[in-house]
C-alpha cells in the first residue's frame, strides 16, 4: 500500500523545473503590468516636474526628481529581476537534472533569492526563493541576507522545539515594514 501511495505522491507531484517555470513565467508577466504602471506614473511626474520649474518652484522640483530618480532606479532593478529568471528559464532543463546548481546560474539564483525579501509586489520570487533553498540547500548561505538568514534560524528553532511557525506571515510583515521605510535602491 505504502509503494502505492509514493506512486501517486510522485506522478501528481510537480517537479523542480515546472514549479520554477510557472513561477518565472508568473513573475514576468507581473513586471511587465508593473513596468508600464511606473512608466506612466514616471511620465506624469516629469511633467509635473516641468510645470514646477516653469512656474519657478525650482526646491518643489528638485524634491520631485530625486523621487523620479529613485523610481528609475527601481524601474531597473525590475529588469533585472526579469533577465535573471529568463535566464534561469532558460537553464531548467539543466538545473532540473543536476543536484548541485549550474555555474551560470549562481548569480542569477542569488540574485533572485536576495530580490524576494525586497520585491513584496512579485510574490512569486518568494515562492522561487523557496524552491531554489530546498533544493540547493547551503549552496548559497554567502550570498543569502542577514534578513533572511534570521528568518530561517527561527524556522530551525520553531521546528526543533515543535512549534507551528510560518515565515512568510512574518516575510510579508517585514517586506512591508522595509518598503515603506527604506529607498528601492537596496538591490
Amino acid at each position: 500500500m505504502k509503494f502505492f501511495a509514493n506512486m501517486f505522491e510522485a506522478w501528481f507531484k510537480r517537479k523542480f523545473d515546472t514549479k520554477c517555470k510557472l513561477n518565472i513565467n508568473l513573475t514576468l508577466m507581473r513586471i511587465e503590468i508593473i513596468k508600464r504602471r511606473r512608466n506612466a506614473m514616471q511620465k506624469f511626474l516629469r511633467g509635473d516636474i516641468a510645470e514646477l520649474l516653469r512656474l519657478g518652484h525650482d526646491s518643489e522640483a528638485y524634491r520631485r526628481v530625486g523621487r523620479l530618480y529613485l523610481d528609475q532606479n527601481r524601474t531597473l532593478c525590475y529588469d533585472f529581476v526579469g533577465k535573471y529568471c529568463t535566464l534561469i528559464s532558460d537553464q531548467l532543463t539543466v538545473m532540473n537534472e543536476q543536484s548541485e546548481c549550474p555555474d551560470e546560474c549562481k548569480e542569477a539564483v542569488s540574485s533572485l533569492i536576495y530580490a524576494a525579501a525586497r520585491f513584496g509586489d512579485l510574490p512569486e520570487l518568494r515562492k522561487l526563493r523557496t524552491l531554489f533553498s530546498k533544493r540547493y540547500e547551503n549552496s548559497f548561505k554567502y550570498f543569502v541576507n542577514k534578513e533572511e538568514m534570521k528568518v530561517q534560524l527561527m524556522q530551525e528553532i520553531a521546528q526543533e522545539h515543535g512549534v507551528e511557525w510560518d515565515p512568510e506571515s512574518l516575510d510579508n510583515r517585514l517586506h512591508k515594514s522595509y518598503s515603506s521605510h527604506r529607498f528601492p535602491l537596496d538591490i
